[in-house]
């Protein structure tokens, strides 16, 4: 059974010492709900399923009360799509005591998913991709928690770093990280257009997404590329790159912050805090009332801006830094 993250200590300690109260809550939340997952999940293990893992807000341990429950259903190597569905849908029914909000149908986290598809290689490259499968691969390495077989979600991870290339007992190298670089930032870029533009559909839904593109997509992108600068500088090998995507995203960009820990905690803690109250008026069918002028220069979301740029100026000077000793060709091929 997985209980709580195996960095637990640490990053309460880190909250703590910087008063995030609204972090350290999230965080505890997290550790309740996905214990309380765990417990339900090996009781009744649901046949044909390889491994169920957090993302979103769990997985990064940020749980606020009106967050979805992002989960990722592994099924076995084998079966069809009907046996897919089924392993997603008994993974839920053993989770519905705990009345969770189930994700959209159509959505990244609302189908199951197979090993194979996956580790598949020769999807690399291919820009139609089915976009559920590769979120899904996104996800377990920006932000993944295993809830449900700790250790098949390692390996799958391995797995996933093989297919885009890492290589085992190395040093990495940047022909190891190229492929899943190039990734992120089409992913990163996606996301960000969806939620500015796509989202005006969606005016009760726009202001809060793009409130979350400023930091917390901000920071599991940040915490992923940080990791490989970082096993990039220190000659390590995938393995041990792997360890450190066991740490949360947030943890991630801390344990290379330096003097910048305080700022980045600050800023992300404050941003928990505005999303906890982040209520629009509505009509009495729940329809936005505000245009989207409003909407760009209300406080609530002014507040938000500034708070996202105190965080992005810490980042970039986490990343001024390290110059020098993180790698200036994958530095480059951040920007380009």
């Amino acid at each position: 059974m997985t209980s709580e993250p195996e960095n637990d200590a640490d990053l309460r300690e880190i909250y703590a010492s910087c008063n995030a109260s609204n972090l350290l809550h999230a965080h505890d939340e997290s550790v309740r709900i996905l214990q309380a997952m765990a417990a339900r999940l090996s009781a009744e293990v649901p046949s044909n399923c390889h491994c169920v893992i957090a993302s979103g807000s769990l997985g990064r341990f940020e749980w606020l009360p009106h967050s979805d429950a992002d989960l990722i259903v592994v099924a076995q190597p084998h079966g069809d799509a009907s046996d897919d569905a089924l392993v997603f849908q008994n993974v839920w029914n053993c989770l519905q005591s705990l009345n969770l909000p189930k994700p959209l149908p159509d959505g990244v986290f609302g189908s199951a998913v197979t090993v194979n598809a996956l580790t598949n290689s020769s999807t690399m490259g291919q820009v139609d991709e089915d976009v559920r499968v590769f979120g899904k691969r996104i996800q377990i390495l920006l932000d993944g928690y295993p809830v449900m077989r700790r250790n098949a979600f390692h390996q799958l991870r391995i797995a996933i770093l093989q297919r885009y290339g890492f290589r085992r007992n190395r040093p990495l190298e940047m022909i190891d990280v190229e492929a899943l670089l190039h990734d992120l930032i089409r992913y990163h870029h996606s996301l960000h257009l969806h939620y500015r533009w796509w989202f005006r559909q969606r005016p009760d839904h726009w202001r809060s997404y793009n409130a979350k593109m400023l930091h917390s997509r901000t920071v599991m992108f940040a915490g992923l590329l940080f990791a490989m600068a970082e096993s990039l500088a220190q000659l390590e090998d995938l393995d041990v790159f792997a360890g450190r995507l066991q740490h949360t995203p947030l943890e991630r960009i801390l344990r290379v912050a330096g003097p910048y820990r305080p700022a980045i905690v600050e800023a992300y803690d404050q941003h928990l805090a505005g999303m906890r109250q982040k209520g629009l008026p509505s009509d009495d069918a729940g329809n936005c009332l505000l245009s989207f002028g409003e909407l760009e220069n209300d406080a609530w979301y002014l507040q938000q801006l500034a708070f996202g740029r105190q965080l992005k100026d810490s980042l970039w000077q986490v990343i001024q830094d390290h110059r020098g000793d993180w790698p200036d060709d994958f530095l480059q091929s951040c920007l380009l």
